[in-house]
């Protein structure tokens, strides 16, 4: 059974007609199947980062997450949007909580990434007093202690007299984590009149596009999840996928 679950938790762009010998194997009937499965995440952890999970068996690396861009406002003073965003630290997670329920399928995971590190690319356009006023540059930001919750819900179907499984679209939630460092380069060229009044509306808590951002990451990973692992589950069986 985790052989799959592994594959779609951690994002892999492949479809496997036999599935990795090197990710441990939890039956559906062991009484102890949390625990088998936490065993197995963290055999697999420590090779995120690079994306081999074994040989002949290459995974879309978590480091950096990617998002192209995300247009986070269209305010009457202010306008911004964010592109070329890096996510750094995916990989270094805690599992604080997993509970499973084999008869619903279900699996639902609590998360705390200890810190990342959002990297990326901001422009902004301030509409002040009649006036258009841009400015692009660099974003940074350091968050601690960024909590997740990851359900993922599975059912059964029949074709050509076979028994095979079907994911739900995967839920995904991200709780807000503890700035430590926001940083935007060249805000409007330097002029501090300027950045005081961008910071008096919308960054006295530096929380405006961090916030903004966690939705779309948590977007991203539910539709890339349950595409990868819809064409995943479609190579077994029910029986093959979770074994007595």
């Amino acid at each position: 059974m985790l052989k799959i679950f592994v594959l779609i938790f951690f994002n892999i762009n492949l479809v496997f007609a036999k599935f990795p010998s090197n990710i441990p194997v939890c039956h559906r009937y062991d009484p102890r199947i949390s625990d088998c499965i936490l065993n197995s995440v963290k055999t697999v952890q420590p090779r995120l980062t690079t994306g081999m999970l074994g040989p002949g068996i290459q995974i879309p690396s978590l480091e950096p997450l990617y998002i192209k861009s995300l247009s986070l406002g269209n305010d009457r003073i202010l306008r911004y949007i964010v592109s070329d965003i890096s996510v750094y630290g995916a990989s270094n997670f805690h599992i604080d909580q997993l509970r499973t329920n084999m008869n619903d399928l279900k699996f639902d995971f609590y998360l705390t990434f200890p810190r990342l590190n959002i990297n990326g690319k901001y422009k902004f356009i301030l509409n002040f007093f009649g006036t258009s006023l841009p400015s692009q540059g660099n974003l940074s930001i350091v968050v601690d202690g960024v909590r997740a919750h990851i359900a993922f819900k599975a059912h059964r179907y029949t074709q050509n007299g076979r028994e095979y499984v079907i994911c739900e679209p995967i839920r995904i939630k991200i709780q807000r984590g503890n700035i430590i460092n926001y940083n935007l380069s060249n805000l409007f060229d330097g002029n501090s009149f300027i950045g005081r009044i961008i910071g008096s509306l919308l960054l006295p808590t530096s929380e405006f596009s961090v916030n903004d951002i966690y939705p779309a990451i948590e977007k991203q990973l539910s539709n890339t999840f349950t595409n990868i692992a819809n064409r995943v589950l479609t190579e077994a069986t029910f029986d093959e996928l979770f074994p007595y």
